[in-house]
């Protein structure tokens, strides 16, 4: 299986998006919406000049902070050395990223039941004819 840099935006995923993109029916932010993803990665993705800017961004991050970016790459590339090789260590990255992972769901839950409410409340003021709430 190919690595790819970007995990949430495969080659499929993105032919899939630019076909949408390319009907006229749909905005960028409609799109990045029905594949579950962040405005920007949909404005990164569908526009070339978008993301020239994000990737000029980048080289000037790295260009004025060398040391950081080195940091980053040397831990990284420690962390996926010793992911391969110790069976531990890779236990305890699966179970944190498990953990961590859930709790995001959890959050993503409970504020869609906090704006199911919420519109449902504007539904019955706008019902009965209430126009300034909360």
């Amino acid at each position: 299986m190919k690595r790819y840099k970007y995990r949430k935006v495969t080659p499929e995923l993105l032919a899939e998006m630019k076909e949408l993109y390319a009907t006229g029916n749909y905005t960028q932010t409609g799109i990045a919406k029905m594949f579950g993803l962040p405005q920007s990665s949909g404005n990164y993705w569908l526009n070339p000049k978008s993301r020239e800017k994000a990737k000029a961004r980048g080289r000037e991050y790295a260009r004025n902070n060398p040391k950081k970016c080195e940091y980053n790459e040397a831990r990284r590339d420690y962390q996926r050395e010793r992911y391969q090789n110790d069976e531990e260590f890779r236990k305890r990255m699966i179970k944190h990223v498990t953990r961590y992972n859930n709790s995001i769901i959890e959050k993503k839950r409970e504020y869609g039941r906090q704006y199911y409410h919420r519109n449902k409340f504007v539904k019955l003021m706008n019902e009965l004819g209430i126009k300034r709430y909360i």
